[in-house]
């Protein structure tokens, strides 16, 4: 893991997670996610980092159970404390706690979770292909609040007013009234 200089470049730290415990072998395949002083990636090896920010030197890592290759979705929703959000072809989604990397929840998907989760409100959505359905958990409870017959990388986009469903053949928008 490499922090760079944006203007010119130059590196800023260099993590080798080969080297630093927990070890293994694994690859990044997704984008880090920033936020709370610390830099958050994942590896396909089912390790969950967290890099301070400023050293690199590693805060904490956590076994997600089975490869992940979605992007870490990092929020702090109020109600809950900064958390960091991430699903794995394990089938579990994992709320964290950005500070320690100790699981607030775990819920299972179903089927693995090829993508990025992402935090709209007070809902964190995922998806599986096994499933074909995302899904919407609520961030303080872990407890299932939406589900559809749709599964996409990244399942859920907003705009502010309403939420988009990306699915692998379709685009649906939905407009909330309100109502649960």
């Amino acid at each position: 893991m490499f922090a760079l200089e944006a203007g010119d470049g130059k590196p800023v730290w260099r993590t080798n997670t080969t080297e630093v415990p927990p070890h293994g072998k694994g690859g990044f395949f997704s984008s880090p996610a920033i936020g709370f002083g610390r830099v958050y990636a994942a590896r396909d090896d089912g390790t969950v980092f967290a890099f301070d920010e400023k050293t690199g030197k590693v805060a904490w890592s956590f076994d997600a159970g089975g490869p992940v290759y979605g992007t870490p979705a990092v929020a702090q929703v109020p109600g809950t404390p900064p958390s960091v959000y991430i699903g794995s072809e394990g089938g579990r989604l994992f709320a964290l706690d950005a500070r320690t990397g100790k699981p607030r929840w775990r819920y299972s998907v179903g089927g693995p979770v090829p993508g990025t989760a992402v935090v709209i409100g007070h809902t964190v959505y995922t998806s599986s292909f096994q499933t074909d359905k995302t899904t919407g958990i609520d961030v303080r409870s872990g407890k299932k609040t939406f589900e559809i017959g749709q599964a996409g990388y990244t399942p859920v986009v907003s705009d502010g007013r309403r939420i988009y469903l990306i699915g692998y053949f379709e685009l649906i928008g939905l407009e909330p009234t309100g109502k649960r």
